[in-house]
């Protein structure tokens, strides 16, 4: 729901294939499921994250070969 004055641009891709991503821009959260769709059984999921965006970091981060490298 768009409770602002702002024109409201949403996307929404769907197959219903995994993993399932969304981002919840109001909130400022990412969620990842691989596995089973969110309405779907978690006993299925392989795969599961909910996360800020602003605790995104380095693709390198914590490695130990390759920190120079810019992804």
């Amino acid at each position: 729901m768009n409770t602002s004055t702002a024109e409201l641009h949403y996307l929404a891709v769907s197959t219903m294939v995994k993993p399932d991503v969304m981002e919840y821009s109001d909130s400022n959260k990412v969620v990842v499921f691989a596995g089973a769709a969110p309405e779907g059984d978690k006993l299925q999921r392989t795969f599961s994250l909910i996360t800020k965006q602003d605790h995104a970091t380095n693709y390198w981060d914590g490695d130990l070969v390759h920190q120079d490298s810019v992804v």
